[in-house]
């Protein structure tokens, strides 16, 4: 089953996605980051991305997922987040993430 958006490209209306990912020993994550944020992974809806495996700069060595709410042109509101990971226990390694959206 699939999705079409208006421009005609298909999105399959359930689907599986991996991928892996290697942060070193010495990776800024939370509060040893100066400023922004981390978006490891996002699903995306041209406006605002709904969900977010995500790590906020000087605030929390989580890594977690969350979504977003579009609240008007590119702007977003960060909503509920679920915890995935420390950092800590990530650094140093190669890390392999899935998720069923």
């Amino acid at each position: 089953m699939a999705r079409t958006k208006e421009n005609g490209t298909k999105q399959p209306a359930e689907a599986w996605y991996g991928f892996s990912v290697y942060f070193p020993t010495d990776f800024p994550y939370g509060t040893k980051q100066t400023k922004g944020h981390y978006d490891l992974a996002y699903w995306h809806n041209d406006k605002c991305p709904h969900l977010t495996f995500q790590n906020f700069a000087g605030n929390s060595d989580i890594l977690s997922l969350g979504t977003n709410t579009a609240t008007g042109g590119y702007d977003c509101r960060p909503g509920p987040q679920l915890k995935v990971a420390n950092f800590a226990d990530l650094v140093g390694k190669w890390n392999r993430f899935e998720i069923y959206v």
